[in-house]
């Protein structure tokens, strides 16, 4: 009788106790549940534990390394090594290329609708920021890091006083390459749409509003949300141009090793409404676009409604098909 674990859950060294403790708030506890309910021989393991061997699992699948942006290069390594020795999900290839933003500009120039964003080259001189935002009309706006994941490496501008930031722009630029997007007021009024995806089908969405006088969905208020036939097949369209994209960047990668038509276990599909888009005409319903595609590690908010408690269940089972395929 074979030894080897079927999957592995990769968390954080933070992160990986919570998944069995009694009274973990932790939101994948749903889909810890759901796996062992399948009786599939499962471990939860960090990303930075140096003695597990990663060819004990038939699958890794990324839930909760949730530290990985602080630790760029030991994390890139890690994939890299761990994919020679077992299945991870969502697949090595796709991982890399989501966790740097400017794959925002790639679905872009395929048409799907996503916010509009500028990359900015590291070490680029404050000035730049500036003149982008007035090229562009932009009175407020958000430089970020390509690579960062929290909220963190993040900073809403006005074009009016960024003389006053000009030490927090010149630390990002110093050291990253950073995305400069128009600032979205709707974040504040409508809040941010999650859009959630297991294995190609839609599963449930979540409305994240920030805090008050805050900007980062991090904090705030979440509920479940049913979208229109609208939103939903604008985050089907983008979900669906990512997935044609990568099979298409990355053949050899996932040839054979997940459904042609399925490259994705799981996405979050991140939407923010467009309010300006039909300013003059309130007959016509809000457009959305695109804030980021969450292909690496996103909280799928399982135990926010039944909706989510089932995709927890959808996810388990994914899961367990993957697995066999594996065998």
């Amino acid at each position: 009788m074979s030894t080897r674990l079927d999957v592995v859950i990769v968390s954080s060294d933070e992160l990986t106790p919570d998944y069995t403790a009694a009274n973990t708030k932790l939101d994948d506890r749903a889909l810890w549940a759901a796996i062992n309910k399948l009786g599939l021989k499962a471990q939860v393991v960090s990303w930075r534990d140096a003695e597990f061997d990663w060819s004990s699992t038939r699958l890794a699948v990324l839930r909760t390394p949730w530290d990985y942006h602080k630790h760029g290069v030991a994390f890139t390594q890690w994939v890299e090594k761990a994919s020679q020795h077992t299945k991870i999900e969502n697949d090595a290839a796709i991982l890399l290329w989501n966790w740097n933003k400017t794959y925002l500009i790639e679905l872009s120039k395929l048409g799907a609708p996503v916010i509009p964003s500028h990359l900015i080259a590291r070490a680029s001189a404050v000035s730049v920021v500036e003149e982008t935002m007035k090229q562009q009309g932009w009175s407020k706006a958000v430089l970020k890091a390509v690579v960062g994941a929290s909220g963190d490496d993040m900073v809403l501008l006005d074009v009016n006083t960024l003389a006053q930031d000009a030490q927090e722009i010149s630390r990002l630029l110093e050291s990253n390459d950073t995305l400069l997007q128009p600032f979205f007021g709707s974040i504040q009024t409508h809040g941010e749409l999650s859009v959630i995806f297991i294995n190609g089908e839609y599963s449930h969405s979540v409305r994240k509003i920030p805090a008050a006088n805050e900007f980062k969905v991090q904090t705030g208020s979440r509920s479940a949300y049913t979208p229109t036939k609208n939103e939903l097949a604008t985050a089907q369209l983008i979900h669906d141009t990512a997935a044609v994209l990568v099979v298409k960047k990355f053949p050899e990668a996932l040839e054979l090793k997940t459904s042609a038509a399925q490259p994705f276990l799981f996405a979050r599909v991140d939407l923010l409404w467009d309010t300006e888009a039909n300013k003059q005409d309130d007959q016509k319903e809000t457009p959305l676009v695109l804030g980021e595609l969450e292909l690496l590690d996103p909280e799928l908010m399982l135990c926010t409604s039944e909706e989510g408690l089932r995709g927890a269940e959808k996810l388990a089972a994914a899961i367990a098909e993957r697995v066999k395929m594996q065998s």
